[in-house]
Formats: structure tokens, sequence, C-alpha cells
């Protein structure tokens, strides 16, 4: 009915979807209509998730409602749950819980492992430190014990007794004054792990005079370095030189024909210092034919002066390291030997 609108009155129910419309049952008879008077609208503010139909009814201008179930009017409505109730939400939030569950699991597996490494490498570090110590404190003790051969203490001392024996006192007292002058220096830069190229070479000056007085200037020795080479700008190890001198003199001079030499030279190459000792003497082949060539203290003076390189090398990072050369002539045959002593730049 239509003629008069404006009295038309609606009533509505919203029932679930397993609820049927026909009153056949005395449950469905529960739900009640709602009456609703002239508005034409219903308003649901919480539905819960689920399917529902909505029926409506208008009546007629006189206010009769129909009980014909034909004539009323029904929506289909379904609610769709919200995102965070829904299977595959759920099935991520477990999954990320399951996930965080282990990244926690794993960080906290990492961090006891990462502390364990750190405890095992500081105490690795405090073990090397130790033994590091250790070795410096023991290569300094060996240092100090055969920086100087006993026997060239010995025959020094034997030779300034000669000339003495044999009037000669101009000479002794000046061999005399340079011994006693190269033992000071020595005890006073043997207190020092690192002197100066300059230093270096003032003791070394001093001990290659020493000697060659008591070989009766059997050998001549030289210094060799460019002009912008300044010996007291670099550092070396104490007397690292001495003991190749020394081998130099013994082994490669003392059964040379003839005069001999030695030079000595350093240079700057590849951020490190080089320094080469030449000797001109019958080569380290010619020294092994000798009968006494085995020199315990030659063998330890060596082995001492590669465990300070050593040393050095670990402290610093970079190689140090000595090197022997044999030289040639133009024969073949032995000519000298040269050594090269690579130290860090310090």
């Amino acid at each position: 009915d239509y003629s008069t609108q404006e009295f038309t009155k609606y009533r509505y129910k919203l029932l679930p979807q397993n609820k049927s419309l026909f009153f056949n049952h005395p449950e469905e008879q529960d739900i009640p209509w709602v009456q609703n008077g002239t508005f034409n609208f219903a308003r649901f503010p919480a539905l819960e998730t689920g399917s529902y139909t909505f029926a409506v009814d208008a009546s007629d201008s006189e206010g009769n409602f129909s009980d014909d179930p034909n004539r009323w009017t029904t929506l289909d409505i379904k609610v769709n749950p919200p995102f965070w109730q829904t299977w595959w939400f759920r099935t991520l939030i477990l999954l990320l819980g399951l996930a965080i569950i282990y990244t926690i699991y794993k960080i906290r597996v990492n961090q006891i492992q990462k502390r364990a490494e750190f405890k095992r490498k500081e105490a690795e570090f405090k073990q090397r430190e130790a033994e590091y110590k250790q070795l410096v404190a023991e290569t300094e003790t060996a240092v100090l014990r055969l920086q100087m051969n006993p026997h060239f203490v010995f025959n020094s001392m034997n030779s300034i007794n000669s000339y003495i024996l044999n009037k000669d006192i101009d000479t002794a007292n000046n061999y005399l004054t340079r011994f006693a002058k190269l033992m000071r220096m020595i005890l006073n830069l043997g207190k020092k792990p690192l002197i100066s190229v300059g230093e270096e070479i003032e003791l070394l000056e001093l001990y290659l005079q020493t000697e060659a007085m008591r070989f009766e200037q059997k050998f001549d020795y030289q210094f060799d370095f460019s002009d912008d080479f300044d010996p007291d700008e670099y550092l070396l190890p104490t007397m690292i030189l001495q003991p190749f001198a020394e081998n130099a003199i013994w082994h490669g001079l003392s059964n040379k024909k003839g005069k001999g030499k030695i030079t000595i030279q350093f240079l700057e190459k590849d951020n490190a210092l080089i320094c080469k000792l030449r000797d001109n003497g019958v080569g380290r082949a010619g020294s092994k034919k000798r009968k006494n060539s085995k020199n315990p203290h030659e063998s330890k003076a060596l082995a001492i002066t590669k465990k300070r390189l050593e040393v050095l090398a670990e402290k610093e990072g970079q190689p140090a390291f000595y090197k022997f050369i044999d030289l040639k002539d133009e024969s073949n045959q032995a000519c000298g030997t040269e050594v090269h002593i690579q130290i860090p730049l310090l």
C-alpha cells in the first residue's frame, strides 16, 4: 500500500543464516521483530562475524503487518572477520612468534659463543703476551751475554799484553783506549733495545778498529750511505750488525790471502731499513774447509739475532730477517759473502 507512505510503519529482524524465516520451531519465534515505527533505517553497530538474513516488513496504511513471509523483503548479509581473526593471520602470528623465539635463542647462543670466543682469544692473547715478554726478556738477556765474543775479549787482552811485553807502549795504550771505550759503549748501549744507525756505526767502527789493530791492519772497512740518508733519523736493534761483522772477520777475512775489506751499506727501501754487509773473504764454502770453522759463539749469536728479528717482526707487524748471499767472481769462484738485514722503519 503506497497511497499514504508517510503512515507506513516498518519492522525488521536479523536472523542468523541457520534460522528459518518460517516459524516452524518455537526457538525461531524467540527472535522478535524490532518495531521501527515510520523510520526506514536499521542500525547494527556490533555484529559478530557470521552470515545473517535481514528481514523487513512494511505495514499498510492501517498499520497492519503481514504474517506471510513471502511478503517480507530479505537480504543475506555476511560479516567477514577482521584480519586479526583470520586463520592466515593467526598462522602468520604463530610463525612470527616462533621466528622471534628462534631469533632470541640464536642471539643468545651467539652471545654465549662470542663471549666464550672472546674469553678464549683473551686467554690466548694473554698467553702470547706472556710468552712474548718472556721471549723478549730471554732474548735481551742472551744479547747482553753474547754481545761480544768472549774470545775477542781474551784475545784483545793478550794483544795488549804482547804490546806491553814488546815495549810498544804507544800501540798498547792506543789499543787499550779503544778497547776500553768499546767496552763502555757496549755496556751503555746494551741497556737500550733500540739505537740510532749513527750510534750503531760508531760502535761498529770502534769494534772494527780494535779488530783491525789486532789483525795488524789485515783488512779495511767502509760505511756507505747516500747523502740524503741521515743516520740519526733511523733506529735499529742494538748491536744487530756486530755478529755479522765478527763473522766476516773470523770466517771470511782471517783466512784470506791479501788485503781484506768490509763494506757496510745503509739504505731505505720499500718502507724498510736495509743493511748490507759485504766482505771480500774466502766465502762460506771456503770457511767450512777450516778445521775450526764451527764456532759455537757464531751459531749462538746468529740464532739470537734471528730470534731478535722475529720478535721485532711480530711486534711491528712487518718483515724483519737476514739472508746470506754467496758472491762469485767471473770464474765462478767464491769471492766473499754479503748479508742483507731488513728491519722495519721504527
